[in-house]
């Protein structure tokens, strides 16, 4: 991943990620590879993966028998609908857009996020509607290119 990103920036670029354990890794393997100094590594809590809040470590199977209820209302709507104690897509998209608006105008970032939270800001980037957004992938160890409000997968 970090030699095709040296293809890919400019000399000047900044690293954020999400706090979260796996995020940590990959921003520090990636600057590491970038030669980019660790402690330079930006952590920003808005770019955390959904929170599922009660659902948090249990497999779908077992939320789907033991909170059913629940779990129909939410696939139905994940926009607006959270697990409970956790977030919608609507929420994440909010912190989201005040990451963007707090990024503006910066040329170069490496974004370590996670998979609902990258589809999500691929998505209101591109000021795609909701179902749109829901059929963007959660790919993982994924490079996307955005520029100009235009996403694009780079293999």
């Amino acid at each position: 991943m970090g030699t095709k990103l040296i293809k890919l920036l400019p000399e000047d670029f900044r690293i954020v990620s999400s706090p979260l354990g796996r995020c940590r890794e990959t921003s520090e393997i990636i600057a590491a590879t970038l030669q980019y100094p660790l402690s330079a590594i930006e952590y920003d809590s808005r770019l955390k993966e959904i929170s599922f809040g009660n659902w948090e470590g249990q497999k779908t199977s077992d939320v789907r028998i033991r909170d059913s209820v629940a779990y129909s209302f939410r696939l139905k709507n994940r926009w607006d609908v959270p697990a409970p104690g956790g977030e919608n897509y609507a929420m994440v998209a909010d912190r989201l857009h005040a990451w963007i608006a707090d990024t503006s105008g910066v040329e170069s970032l490496v974004v370590v996020s996670h998979g609902c939270t990258g589809r999500i800001l691929r998505g209101v980037i591109e000021g795609l509607p909701r179902d749109a957004i829901y059929t963007l992938d959660e790919s993982h160890g994924a490079i996307y290119l955005l520029k100009d409000n235009t996403v694009t997968r780079v293999d």
